[in-house]
């Protein structure tokens, strides 16, 4: 009986595991005029919007989805105000927690291998995570990463998009350094 019990527990959890999706092929995706690259699991949508005379700066949005994730990156003209990295990932947490209706955590460092310094926060509902976010200002401009998956923000896939952003030479070059 007990042999009988092991089993269907060991059956059980390979089942289980079988149902989470492995993480998707990606293809990178350069944005020369923006001052990165990244890589989607599908050609992404993009939308580049010129500035406003609001006073609303220029920006750039890709994204993509399937398989259960959700990617997405925006960029735009970060305003020669002083801000640092923390003001900003400051701001916008407030913003997405505002948007989504939900909370966020505390942000940690997060940092791209040419040494771009960012904050990671994940965006919760209800005390569920629901989304990871990193934010960098590098070249005058200001990244927002944002993942989603349905498989968890422990799902690879999240990491490996977010490890994906690469800063061109001349973002990198004006890196903020952590304050």
């Amino acid at each position: 009986m007990r042999v009988l019990l092991i089993l269907a527990a060991t059956l059980a959890a390979v089942c289980l595991g079988a149902c989470k999706a492995p993480p998707p092929a990606t293809k990178e995706y350069a944005y020369p005029a923006w001052g990165f690259r990244i890589s989607f699991q599908s050609p992404p949508k993009v939308t580049d919007a010129p500035a406003q005379p609001d006073g609303t700066p220029r920006s750039f949005n890709a994204e993509a989805d399937g398989g259960g994730r959700d990617f997405a990156i925006n960029a735009n003209d970060a305003p020669d105000n002083g801000k640092t990295i923390d003001a900003l990932a400051d701001s916008a947490a407030e913003l997405i927690a505002k948007e989504l209706k939900a909370e966020t955590t505390i942000k940690t460092y997060a940092a791209t291998t040419e040494g771009v310094m960012g904050r990671q926060f994940d965006v919760t509902d209800g005390g569920r995570p629901v989304a990871r976010v990193r934010v960098f200002l590098a070249g005058g401009r200001f990244y927002v990463l944002a993942a989603k998956s349905a498989y968890g923000l422990e799902d690879p896939a999240v990491d490996d998009f977010l490890y994906s952003f690469h800063a061109s030479s001349a973002a990198a070059t004006n890196a903020t350094q952590p304050s």
